[in-house]
């Protein structure tokens, strides 16, 4: 498989269905691609605005984070919309952590990390 030069971040997950999933975010696309990533083939295309950089895969949810906006969205597997929240600075990147339900967003113009303790 071969992935476009502008895919973003790439980030694994285990779907309920026992399906590795790969969830690929493409900034001039103005996209999030779903990939099962056995038979290495694109199942989902979600639209989502603002030139979306970083993706996060947590329990039951899929973050992007989307630069161009400024906005993190928080997704349902199935890929509705569920939340967002607009942050100030240069928001990029994004990492779930499982053990405390929280979210980091990396801010890219003001070198510093954003906490969001209850995500969108």
């Amino acid at each position: 498989m071969r992935l476009h030069p502008s895919a973003g971040l790439l980030v694994l997950a285990l779907a309920p269905a026992s399906a590795d999933l790969a969830f690929v975010t493409c900034q001039t696309g103005d996209a999030l691609s779903v990939v099962d990533t056995v038979s290495q083939a694109e199942i989902a295309r979600w639209e989502v605005p603002g030139k979306p950089a970083g993706v996060a895969v947590a329990p039951g949810a899929i973050y992007t984070v989307s630069p161009g906006d400024k906005t993190v969205r928080r997704w349902s597997p199935e890929g509705a919309l569920l939340a967002s929240q607009v942050l100030d600075g240069g928001p990029i990147g994004a990492v779930f952590d499982a053990a405390r339900g929280r979210l980091f967003v990396s801010d890219w113009y003001n070198a510093r990390v954003f906490l969001m303790e209850d995500p969108p």
